[in-house]
């Protein structure tokens, strides 16, 4: 979505991106957003808050997901299967 980030600010930015475009947000937004990304999956709340309270671009969302990746793939556990050294778990 092709939200106005230069004059609006989270919440607003949210509403925005949600609903398609200009809406009257509510007093209590920032709460009401709290309870309904509880109701979402962990990772979809945390992807939810990068992007819209500390304004992250998808692209520095998608980089920081693959760096994460990246080092838990290090991980002995799961390096040592990679390089034929462990067997994988079943």
């Amino acid at each position: 979505m092709n939200t106005p980030n230069e004059k609006l600010s989270y919440p607003e930015t949210a509403y925005y991106d949600i609903f398609g475009g200009p809406i009257n947000v509510p007093p209590d937004a920032e709460e009401l957003l709290k309870y309904v990304l509880g109701t979402l999956s962990e990772q979809e709340s945390e992807l939810f808050m990068l992007r819209y309270k500390d304004n992250m671009t998808f692209q520095e969302i998608g980089e920081q997901v693959i760096a994460t990746t990246l080092r838990r793939l290090r991980h002995p556990s799961r390096s040592r299967v990679l390089i034929g050294k462990d067997k994988p778990e079943n």
